[in-house]
């Protein structure tokens, strides 16, 4: 009986170590402020840069699709405009445009959905290695792990404001890891409110379009189409400004963590 004890609580030990990396995913609590640990950079947190990269390229990719939308938006608006104007004769320059139109409007939706999930996965590498780093170093203040980090993000309107959280800890913690009480910066904030902003108006600009043309008496195209156009274009703008403030962010965040795996190096 005695050795079937002893590999009996061998083997509970070995199923409770395998599955407490995967328990420590979800775990609300930060280890570090149940352990009373200070923070010091660990060996086994790994380096952002490739994943800086990656994400900042992606970032990059959708920031070319919403530029691209905006000036089809713009050759839409001025192909309205020369039909008002009584100019039906297709004209090379108006025959272009309408190619251009025709094209981007085939390729477009596709290439936007393959860019945006693209980026979506190139973002969640990022969150969990720059969260995960923080909690093996026992950096302060962390109420996200970083499965949660990543889960949030799935979830409906709780992600509206736990997507922002996520990333605040990050940057907080990457900066201030003793303490977690530095201010988070102004492209932080500029960053998830134009994100969603972004994200509504779209919607009111594309609810505010006509949806058959042939309904539009002649010579009033402009007019029906110019609100819903400038409120799209207004939204695409407000999108890439957010978009640039992620890449600010990202960077801040990633030159913090190097520099502290820098200085953990230079101390041993």
């Amino acid at each position: 009986c005695e050795p079937l004890r002893g590999r009996t609580k061998r083997l509970g030990e070995f199923m409770t170590d395998a599955a407490a990396p995967l328990d420590d995913l979800f775990v609300t609590k930060n280890p570090a402020l149940v352990a009373g640990r200070r923070f010091a950079w660990s060996a086994e947190a790994k380096p952002l840069a490739s994943r800086y990269q990656i994400l900042n390229f992606t970032t990059f990719l959708y920031i070319g699709i919403l530029v691209v939308s905006g000036l089809m938006v713009g050759a839409s608006l001025y192909f309205f405009m020369a039909l008002d104007s009584g100019d039906v004769t297709m004209t090379p320059m108006l025959q272009t445009i309408n190619d251009i139109i025709a094209m981007t409007a085939t390729y477009l939706p596709v290439s936007s959905i393959v860019v945006t999930v693209v980026c979506a996965i190139a973002y969640l590498m990022f969150v969990y290695r720059g969260m995960n780093n923080l909690h093996l170093s026992n950096a302060r203040n962390l109420t996200i792990t970083p499965g949660w980090a990543v889960a949030w993000t799935f979830v409906p309107f709780a992600n509206l404001a736990m997507i922002y959280n996520v990333m605040k800890q990050i940057w907080v913690a990457s900066h201030d890891p003793d303490r977690g009480n530095v201010s988070a910066p102004f492209a932080l904030h500029l960053w998830w409110a134009l994100w969603i902003v972004s994200n509504l108006v779209s919607r009111v600009g594309e609810g505010m379009l006509p949806r058959d043309a042939s309904l539009i008496e002649p010579g009033a195209f402009t007019q029906a189409y110019l609100p819903g156009i400038l409120v799209t274009a207004g939204a695409m703008v407000a999108g890439i400004i957010s978009c640039i403030c992620l890449m600010i962010i990202i960077r801040q965040i990633t030159n913090a963590q190097e520099t502290l795996r820098s200085t953990a190096a230079f101390d041993e």
